[in-house]
């Protein structure tokens, strides 16, 4: 229950304008993904501020590590896109 309040409050961060906030949230939901599978928002978003940080290799390894977790649904807001680590 923990995991999807940081989901929730890192999105509505995010989609605020507060993204250090959502920074700090999504990454530490990112960070429990062993212990509850993530949405694909979690990884989404946190590519989003990657690339907001001119780190387009760390955005696309995230996005990397969320497909080769193979969860069901994975991936399913990424198909047809190229990711280049």
């Amino acid at each position: 229950m923990l995991s999807e309040l940081w989901t929730r409050v890192g999105a509505e961060s995010f989609r605020s304008g507060a993204v250090d906030s959502a920074e700090v949230f999504l990454t530490g939901r990112w960070n429990a993904r062993q212990q509850a599978p993530v949405t694909e928002v979690v990884p989404l978003y946190l590519a989003e501020i990657r690339l907001s940080h001119k780190d387009p290799a760390g955005a696309g390894q995230i996005l990397l590590d969320f497909l080769a977790a193979g969860k069901p649904g994975s991936g399913a807001v990424l198909s047809g896109w190229e990711i280049s680590p």
